[in-house]
């Protein structure tokens, strides 16, 4: 959660090696740049990052660059609860094995995971997991990868939470916290919707210091991305600003009349917009405007 130090390495990892081409290092530090982008709720930030990332394997079209992008891309969309940028080789088990080298797997795992949780495929989810708890392993066997472990546990727990299953959810988010807390890993479960709350109810009675800093980070995640879904939104809009600010006045209840006053125009203006609005978005009345996002 130390994001301006992190702000300061990455454009450190970029300066270093951008001057020597080593794409792989560059596109890491956008990554991370774009993941502190969400954190801040920088909309701006957020869009340079992609674009740069996108823009390094239009440079360089070699396949691993072409992978990462994919890794990066997916990694962003999930973070946003979105499946949109999902990679076709990322949406099951045997062609992620089939696309990465050993030591990317457990990575790659983690974001496939979350692809299922999102889409509630719960016992899909629930099939793999252990499994791959079990493979968080190098090729030697002897070194375990602990953030693909921690991941895991945290969407154990959002499952079996989602699940009606209250009991196994909390097990498992104390295991993980338990991994995570001494070594003050604390995104990845900033990186879960209602997560505050979740380690909350876990950990009361327990005032330490950790695990404050860890439920202010989740709740400032949560925000960001909202700040960036309410701009991707925005982006992808056939809405002008201007149709977008009355259209969002209307889904706040004011009548014609009400915004008119409220922007200085005319009430002939504000309806000759709002008509513009239902056209663009394929609706016909207010009630099925508080139902839409633009």
């Amino acid at each position: 959660g130390e994001d301006d130090e992190a702000e300061v390495l990455c454009y450190k990892a970029l300066y270093g090696a951008g001057s020597h081409r080593q794409i792989g290092i560059c596109l890491c530090a956008e990554l991370v740049l774009a993941y502190i982008a969400i954190l801040r709720g920088n909309a701006e930030a957020y869009f340079t990052s992609v674009k740069n990332i996108q823009r390094y394997s239009k440079e360089n079209t070699s396949l691993y660059v072409l992978r990462m992008m994919d890794l990066c891309l997916t990694s962003i969309s999930l973070l946003l609860y979105s499946t949109d940028n999902v990679a076709k080789w990322l949406r099951n088990t045997e062609s992620i094995k089939k696309t990465l080298y050993a030591p990317a797997i457990p990575y790659a795992q983690s974001l496939y995971s979350k692809l299922l949780i999102i889409e509630k495929r719960y016992n899909e989810f629930y099939g793999i997991s252990r499994y791959i708890m079990n493979t968080t392993e190098n090729t030697s066997g002897n070194v375990r990868y602990i953030l693909p472990q921690i991941y895991q546990l945290i969407y154990l727990a959002v499952a079996k939470r989602n699940n009606g299953r209250a009991l196994e959810a909390q097990e498992h988010l104390k295991e993980a916290l338990t991994l995570a807390l001494p070594d003050q890993i604390y995104l990845p479960f900033a990186q879960q919707a209602g997560m505050a709350d979740f380690i909350t109810e876990v950990s009361t009675g327990t005032s330490t210091h950790c695990v404050a800093d860890l439920i202010a980070l989740c709740r400032r995640h949560e925000k960001g991305v909202g700040v960036i879904r309410k701009a991707l939104i925005q982006a992808k809009s056939p809405l002008t600003p201007r149709e977008r600010e009355i259209a969002q006045l209307a889904k706040d209840r004011l009548s014609a009349r009400e915004i008119a006053v409220k922007l200085y125009i005319s009430e002939a203006t504000v309806r000759t917009i709002l008509k513009s609005v239902y056209s663009k978005l394929d609706i016909h009345s207010k009630t099925e405007l508080n139902f839409r996002e633009f």
